[in-house]
């Protein structure tokens, strides 16, 4: 294994710390996984400057020949970017920081980005979502050069699970708040989520028509109108299942759901877990009884 610099075997992260890398790209020799890490840039404007500069050009070109020498290539976070800027996802599955993801859908077009998942695998290159995806990418790697079995093991030994998927984790507020037409309408909808709501009602209250709505929130959050009002309301039961004492069917009936089994089933397939397991994590802040 090899820690490489583009240009200097000096590299100083963006936080500041120092690290000396054992090479630089563009004097190394060919490799059988290359790992691409996050540009610690959280915001597009960011990511743009970053992928303007010289040596993420020269970067990009060198993961583009080490891909057509046979490498796996695997990048995780913003990483992405470089791997769809050197054309290793054209026409495939891809993820990215979720946060990302309307951006990313604006700069590669061509790339079947799949903002949900934690990680995606297009022949010889795997991408990764937001952050901490990294390790759930490192178990990818391990499952492709070594099998699930020895993955399975590291991940046990790690205490790691398996997370096929990262919207659990996407904050529905910051992916709204970047059209103004879905910043209201996410606003309208918290303010009646007790109540029946349909997208003609929620397109009147913005001001748009429900065609145009649709596709302001497809862009915004990868969601269709319902699935976004569904996503708020498993937001607010999940705060009102961790931070108060209210019943379950109470909770159930403030987010619109006169049924509380039909919110369970939401709950288990939009977070992976029970009402039980929520409000089990009162307790390190002293407020289950």
């Amino acid at each position: 294994m090899r820690t490489l610099g583009v240009g200097s075997r000096r590299v100083r992260t963006g936080v500041g710390l120092a690290l000396s890398a054992q090479g630089v790209v563009e004097r190394a020799g060919d490799f059988d996984l290359v790992v691409v890490p996050g540009l610690n840039t959280p915001l597009i404007e960011e990511v743009e400057e970053v992928l303007a500069r010289p040596e993420a050009v020269r970067a990009v070109r060198w993961l583009r020949r080490q891909h057509r020498c046979g490498a796996v290539v695997a990048g995780s976070c913003t990483g992405a970017f470089l791997l769809a800027e050197a054309g290793l996802l054209h026409g495939a599955p891809a993820t990215t920081s979720w946060f990302l993801a309307e951006a990313f859908r604006e700069r590669y077009p061509d790339v079947e980005l799949q903002a949900d998942r934690m990680v995606t695998c297009a022949g010889r290159v795997l991408c990764g979502g937001a952050a901490l995806a990294q390790m759930d990418l490192m178990l990818a790697v391990v499952t492709r050069f070594c099998g699930p079995r020895l993955a399975d093991l590291v991940a046990r030994y790690l205490v790691l699970d398996r997370r096929p998927t990262q919207a659990r984790y996407a904050l529905t507020s910051h992916l709204a708040a970047s059209t103004p037409e879905v910043s209201r309408a996410e606003t309208f909808v918290r303010a009646h989520l007790g109540e029946p709501l349909r997208v003609g009602a929620i397109a009147r209250a913005v001001g748009t028509s429900p065609r145009t709505l649709a596709r302001r929130v497809a862009r915004a959050t990868g969601l269709s109108p319902l699935r976004f009002v569904q996503r708020l309301r498993v937001e607010q039961s999940v705060h009102l299942l961790e931070t108060t004492d209210a019943p379950f069917d109470e909770v159930a009936r403030q987010v619109g759901y006169a049924e509380p089994a039909a919110l369970r089933r939401v709950l288990r397939r939009e977070t992976g877990q029970t009402a039980r397991s929520l409000r089990a994590r009162q307790a390190p802040l002293g407020l289950a009884r």
